[in-house]
Order: structure tokens, then sequence, then C-alpha cells
């Protein structure tokens, strides 16, 4: 008895190059999709994180107190913001444990599409944060929440950080004495922003002339300050431990590097330090002190 086979037939060259064509265009697409991001985060995150800076820094100016609820936040940001959409409305307020963003809980449309998001207590106020020196002094932070999805509707929209996928949805604390705190992953992946320690300057006639090299924020954090606690200086504050367990904004223990020393051979100490931190979009530029320009 004869058995027959079916005959398996081999690709063509023609199949074959439209095989290794698809593969091509598919790979193009994730690039062009993720490398660009990856490539413009830091630009997008420094210019971000100076815009608010420069806004809550100049809208201070007009108040005599900060604001009372996220309404009247959003509208001082939006004195010096441009905007396509502005949507101020206390109902618009989101949980810092949310991973979603949609749409109707936008707050604002800045010019460049960068889609920013604010987080408070239910009702509208403020947050607090309070931490005692070593000294028994406590202070205490009013502040709300700025979420900025940096590169507007593209992908990948995520707060979730993982070392595969930058996550483009990031989070700013902003405190009632006008600074703007990074929080999240980006206080130690420097592919988001660079921070650089100033020492007591050698040079009277300048005042930032003594710099530590680029590092990361929670590094230039530590050889600042080390693990103390200055009431002058927000930036040593914690503001991440007010977070609730499961926010993408706040980081497990075990993600943190070993922190370093502070820099005592430079003039800082844990004490009353002279030093503090800055942020920097790349390693060999420096952040200009908020103007009064509206950007």
């Amino acid at each position: 008895m004869f058995k027959f086979f079916k005959r398996k037939t081999a690709l063509t060259l023609a199949e074959l190059m439209m095989v290794f064509v698809v593969i091509g265009v598919i790979a193009s697409i994730a690039v062009v999709t993720i490398k660009p991001f990856e490539k413009s985060v830091k630009w997008l995150y420094y210019r971000m994180y100076h815009t608010i800076n420069t806004a809550i820094y100049n809208a201070m100016f007009t108040r005599a107190e900060f604001p009372t609820n996220s309404v009247a936040f959003c509208n001082a940001l939006l004195e010096f913001i441009n905007s396509n959409e502005n949507h101020c409305d206390i109902n618009r307020i989101v949980s810092l444990t949310t991973t979603e963003y949609p749409d109707d809980k936008i707050q604002i449309i800045a010019s460049n599409g960068v889609r920013i998001y604010i987080s408070a207590n239910t009702d509208g106020t403020p947050y607090t944060h309070t931490e005692t020196e070593s000294n028994g002094m406590s202070t205490t932070y009013k502040y709300f929440v700025v979420i900025a999805d940096l590169n507007a509707e593209k992908r990948p929209n995520t707060p979730v950080w993982t070392e595969k996928q930058m996550a483009d949805i990031v989070a700013f604390v902003v405190t009632d004495s006008t600074e703007v705190i990074p929080v999240g992953y980006p206080e130690i992946d420097t592919r988001y922003m660079f921070a650089r320690v100033v020492y007591p300057p050698i040079s009277s006639d300048e005042v930032e002339d003594n710099l530590s090299e680029a590092t990361s924020y929670y590094d230039a954090k530590h050889r600042a300050w080390g693990n103390a606690i200055d009431s002058s200086e927000a930036m040593s504050f914690n503001f991440q431990d007010d977070f609730p367990e499961g926010s993408p904004f706040k980081l497990p223990a075990s993600a943190y590097p070993t922190a370093p020393s502070v820099d005592i051979g430079e003039g800082c100490m844990e004490t009353n330090s002279p030093c503090y931190v800055k942020i920097e979009a790349v390693s060999y530029t420096h952040l200009t002190l908020p103007t009064t320009e509206r950007v």
C-alpha cells in the first residue's frame, strides 16, 4: 500500500521578503513610539517642572495666602500657563492611587498639549505634611499634587514605571512655600532629570559657583542634608511618605539605592546646612531662577 504525504512547500523569495518587510514595519513602529519619548523626556520633564515652578512662584506674588482649595489653586496656575483648555473643577480631583487618567478629569491642557491633573483632599483642600527636626521643632507644609501627562495623548499614557518602560505621567508636590518637589521614580531615574548640590560659594560675587557633579535627585538630597530635615528647605522633606500604599508615585523602600553621606567636606551638614539642591534637564546646564514671564 502506498502512503501519500502532503507535500511541504517552502516560502518563495518574494514571500520571504514580504515577511521581513512586515517585521521591519512592526519594529520601526516600536522605535518611533518608544524611543523618541525616552530621548526627549528630560526636556519634557524639566519644562513641566520649570513651568509649574514659575507659575506658582509668580501667582503667590499677588496672593496673601496659599490657595485653600483645588479650584483656586488651578486658577492660580492658569494665570501663568498658556492653555488650550481649562476645567478647574473640584469634581475633577484625582486620587493618588489611580492609574487611569480619563479626559473628564483633566484640569488644564497646556498650549503644548500637556494634560494636567490635580490631586487634593476629597473636599478640595490641600494635603498637609508634618515632620520634626532633630531639635524637636515641627514644621507643617500645605500642598497640592500636580500630575502631568508629559507627552500629551501619545502613549504609553501611564504613571506606572518599569525598567523597560518609563512612565509618561508624573507627579510634582507644590507647597505653600512655592517649592515644587519631584516625587516618584524621577527621584532616582536620571533619564528624567539631573540634580546638583549647591555648596557654599567660593566667591562672594557668584551665588552658585560651587556645584557638585550631576547626579540623581535622591542622591543630591542626601549629599545636601543627609537624612535630616531642614525646616527651611521643603526639598529635604519626604512628602511621598503621605502617599497611600499602591500609589504609582510612592516608591517601595527596596527601589531606593544606598543613600550617600552628607558632603561635609564641601560645607554641607545635617543641621542648618548651607547647601541646597537644584534641578537640571541635562548634566551641563543650570536651572535659572523663576522669572515673571508667562510660560
